[in-house]
C-alpha cells in the first residue's frame, strides 16, 4: 500500500499513513557525530532548537554532504561547531534518533585525539555554544532528566561500552 505524500521542500517528504500519523523522509538523511574528549572533557554543545523552544545540548554533528564519507562528515561537522581538530576518529556505531517519525540515521565517532583549537565556522541559522564537562557530570545530566537529547546518550553510552569513556 503506497502512502500519500502531503508536503515536500527541498530538505524533506512529509507522508501521512494509514492511521492518520505522519513521518519524515530526508531527502539526506545521514548525520555524522561525534563524542570527542578534550584534555580528559567531553565536549558538549549547547544550542537553541525551535522545536522544542529550548536549549539542548548535543554531541557537535550534522548532515553528510553529498560524496562525503561518515567520517570526513564527522572531522568537518566538528571543526565547524566546536572549531577542534582531530587525529584519529573510532567509528562507534549508528543511531536512529525517532525511528517512528524520521528515517534519520546518525552515524557516531569517538576521538580523544584533539590536535588544535580554532575559531567556529557555523551555518548562518546556528548559534552553538561550546561546553566541556566532566564524564560522569554528563552521565548524572542525562540520568536526571536535564540533558534529553537522543544521539548525546546513545553515543557516550558506546563510548562508555567500548571503554573509551
Amino acid at each position: 500500500m503506497s502512502t500519500p505524500l502531503v508536503y515536500e521542500n527541498h530538505k524533506y517528504e512529509v507522508y501521512s499513513d494509514e492511521h492518520n500519523g505522519l513521518y519524515l523522509r530526508h531527502k539526506h538523511p545521514n548525520y555524522a557525530t561525534v563524542v570527542a574528549l578534550c584534555a580528559g572533557k567531553l565536549v558538549v554543545i549547547a544550542q537553541y532548537r525551535k522545536a522544542i523552544d529550548s536549549i539542548s545540548y548535543e554531541l557537535p554533528g550534522g548532515k553528510i554532504d553529498e560524496g562525503e564519507s561518515y567520517e570526513q562528515a564527522a572531522r568537518r561537522e566538528l571543526l565547524e561547531e566546536t572549531g577542534l581538530i582531530c587525529g584519529e576518529l573510532h567509528f562507534l556505531g549508528t543511531a536512529n534518533s525517532y525511528a517512528c517519525l524520521v528515517d534519520s540515521r546518525t552515524h557516531l565517532f569517538f576521538t580523544r585525539d584533539i590536535l588544535e583549537q580554532r575559531e567556529q565556522n557555523l551555518d548562518a541559522d546556528e548559534s552553538i555554544s561550546v561546553e566541556f564537562h566532566e564524564v560522569e557530570s554528563v552521565f548524572a545530566a542525562i540520568e536526571n532528566g536535564t540533558w534529553c537529547d537522543p544521539e548525546l546518550s546513545h553515543g557516550i553510552l558506546l563510548a562508555r561500552l567500548k571503554g573509551m569513556i
